[in-house]
């Protein structure tokens, strides 16, 4: 069940020295020392985020190191070719990971397409695969469209992947109880089309039928496009008091909730944690800003000596992406210490699925299929520019 909970959210702005140091790969000495894989995209809408899990995972690798029997080095790969992630470069990338001898661990991607194309390669080569950021349901479970997920993602029938992000099922959840919240009795739903836009589109639009919520109409919206003034221009005429929309920022998200909202004052507008981010907010029109809820996973860290200095470096209003992100990295860097001298993927691969860990976020575990057990989703709004806590919630 959703409880509603709220952090502040925020940009970080990053130095050029602490980008140069966020995209070398690190040299570990020692006679016993594994690779970890991180690719995240380091173009385009996404960059300024991304950055910031690059340093998560840096520090948290830089961390361990001190100490740690395994030495451990970070390799850091780049999954975008222009302003988009490329199909070409994540296969290229999880290519690079499989056929390294060294490499126990695979973190990436951020866009849960592109973790898709990364999965079989991965899983075929039994590597630890975990995503920080990946919420698409297709990935761990049917998501009622594919009959062949997650089986297509996972060739050799073993779990080789999981995730810290919550499903988008428990996302679908709490988009449908702020809908129930505001009263919403006409809903029109729009995706981009992409693996997570699509899947956080059919759970919502399943979760609002099953709450008594009529599903006035759904579309699949071009990227591409000139402009989406017909598509605001359906809304209105379905009679739709809100729109969700799922898709990411590089799908246009920005100009399409604008021109909905500027054909329909009186729309109410949400969006999928793809959207969560203080840049994005930039982008849209004032009127669009004023409507637009956005979901996001609750990510409030417990208070420890490590969220303390992760607050001292990133701020404590940084991006949860970057705790994610660094939580993702602890999990793997525990199953390789635990794993011992020399450590092979199999044996990475049977801790990191192995009982619960203590994490900066409290105690949680991967389940049978790979999901996270963190579950909770917030609700944010935007104030002045940023997205903030919003000021009514649905109650569980």
């Amino acid at each position: 069940m959703w409880r509603p909970g709220f952090i502040p959210h925020a940009r970080m702005g990053l130095t050029a020295a602490a980008l140069v140091a966020a995209v070398a790969a690190t040299g570990c000495g020692g006679s016993n020392e594994a690779s970890i894989y991180l690719s995240v995209p380091q173009q385009g809408a996404d960059a300024p985020s991304s950055k910031q899990m690059i340093e998560a995972a840096r520090y948290a690798v830089d961390e361990h190191n001190r100490n740690a029997k395994v030495k451990v080095k970070l390799v850091v790969l780049d999954d975008a070719e222009g302003t988009r992630w490329s199909a070409e470069k994540v296969k290229a990338n999880a290519r690079r990971a499989a056929d390294d001898d060294h490499a126990v661990a695979y973190i990436g991607e951020r866009n849960s397409e592109a973790t898709a194309v990364a999965m079989p390669i991965l899983n075929r080569a039994g590597l630890a695969h975990v995503a920080p950021t990946s919420s698409a349901v297709a990935l761990t479970g049917p998501d009622g469209i594919d009959p062949k997920a997650p089986e297509r993602y996972r060739p050799t029938g073993k779990r080789t992947f999981g995730r810290v992000i919550p499903s988008d099922r428990f996302q679908a959840a709490a988009i449908t109880q702020h809908l129930r919240s505001e009263r919403v009795q006409r809903l029109f739903v729009v995706d981009d089309g992409a693996l997570y836009g699509r899947d956080l589109a059919t759970a919502v639009a399943a979760f609002a039928q099953q709450s008594g919520i009529k599903v006035a109409d759904r579309r699949t919206i071009s990227p591409d496009a000139p402009d989406y003034r017909q598509l605001a221009a359906r809304v209105k005429r379905s009679g739709a008091d809100a729109v969700v929309f799922g898709g990411g920022p590089a799908s246009r998200a920005a100009r399409v909730l604008s021109d909905i909202a500027a054909a329909n004052p009186d729309i109410k507008l949400v969006g999928g944690d793809a959207l969560a981010h203080d840049a994005f907010v930039d982008d849209l029109t004032p009127a669009a800003a004023r409507r637009l809820r956005v979901t996001a996973p609750r990510v409030r860290p417990v208070s420890d000596k490590r969220h303390q200095a992760l607050v001292r470096m990133f701020g404590a209003d940084a991006d949860r992406y970057v705790w994610l992100t660094y939580e993702a990295t602890q999990a793997v860097l525990a199953a390789v210490e635990k794993a011992g001298g020399d450590p092979d993927r199999a044996e990475v691969l049977e801790h990191l699925f192995a009982g619960s860990r203590d994490g900066v976020f409290g105690r949680w575990r991967f389940d049978k299929n790979g999901d996270s057990t963190l579950t909770v989703y917030e609700l944010l709004a935007v104030r002045n520019g940023r997205l903030v806590p919003a000021t009514t919630t649905p109650r569980s």
